[in-house]
């Protein structure tokens, strides 16, 4: 399995000989429950994975970009493949197939979003990252007595915990392997279209950044934003991504150069700035609660902020 810029986090394993912190739930979003682990983004994780109804269930596992789990995990059955290692979407070299810069999954290829709902998605990389950094790590044998192995995580802010199971991947028809678990993020890795990036969770290590095959089957670990309420997409908006953290409008995924505007319900224009060359541009709101309506180009996004 390749792996870059990994950072591992070693610790003891199998320690409980008692119960451990239960899963915390600190609220629920359309249906779903998630725990505040205090991160600086706000941004708040599901207490279980995708296709599971509790922390110590497994759920679903999906290739990357794919909304539905399936039996046989490989390049013939994956969906975005037009041959072994050539990719027609999601794609940032030609080496890997049809190029159209696209790195971070839209809304109808997110697993999270197509099973629980516009409130939810997959994180990115540079969210998982903030989760694994968040918190301190134990691997935990038969975790409260369900039977189930995993690692439980404990936030360094507000003590609230978090459970991942060890669930495996997907590879051909062989399904699981409960020494260790992979969670993707909504992140295609940049110079090898061919892999996604992940986390794993093994009995001795937690790793942030690495990557893997997409075909390969995952599980999802699903994210909703503490201070976003929703978006509504007014016009060919499939390839912006858009999130506030702390008053900060952040886009992702957008043309290079192209300007954004920010209006109000007004129709006033409240801000402005341009896309840099990666894609990507950050610009201060007026206020936290409100409603806006954010253009790139010929783009358009609504975007509700509390």
């Amino acid at each position: 399995m390749n792996k870059i810029s990994v950072f591992l986090f070693f610790i003891s394993v199998a320690v409980c000989g008692f119960k451990c912190n239960a899963q915390t739930v600190s609220g629920n979003v359309a249906g779903y429950d998630y725990v505040d682990l205090g991160l600086s983004s706000g941004r708040l994780w599901a207490t279980c994975n995708v296709g599971a109804s509790a922390s110590t269930e497994y759920g679903d596992l999906f290739a990357w970009g794919e909304t539905e789990p399936k039996t046989n995990y490989s390049y013939k059955t994956y969906k975005w493949a037009s041959s072994e290692r050539s990719y027609k979407k999601y794609c940032t070299n030609s080496y890997y197939g049809t190029v159209d810069y696209l790195y971070v999954l839209v809304a109808d290829d997110d697993a999270a979003t197509a099973n629980w709902g516009i409130d939810w998605r997959m994180p990115t990389t540079e969210e998982q990252g903030e989760l694994v950094d968040g918190c301190t790590w134990e691997s935990v044998k038969n975790y409260n007595d369900s039977g189930i192995d995993g690692h439980l995580g404990t936030s360094k802010t507000n003590g609230n915990t978090i459970f991942f199971p060890y669930t495996g991947t997907g590879a051909g028809g062989a399904l699981k392997d409960y020494t260790f678990g992979c969670y993707w993020s909504s992140s295609v890795y940049r110079n090898n279209s061919d892999n996604a990036k992940n986390i794993e969770f093994s009995e001795k290590s937690v790793s942030k950044g690495t990557v893997n095959v997409r075909p390969k089957g995952e599980s999802v670990r699903a994210v909703v934003s503490g201070k976003v309420v929703g978006t509504e997409l007014v016009a060919n908006q499939e390839q912006m991504f858009c999130c506030v953290n702390d008053g900060i409008l952040q886009i992702d995924n957008a043309i290079a150069q192209n300007k954004v505007l920010v209006f109000d319900v007004n129709g006033k224009v409240v801000a402005t700035t341009v896309i840099d060359a990666n894609g990507q541009a950050e610009i201060a709101l007026p206020s936290i609660n409100d409603v806006y309506v954010v253009t790139v180009g010929n783009q358009s996004m609504k975007v509700v902020v509390k």
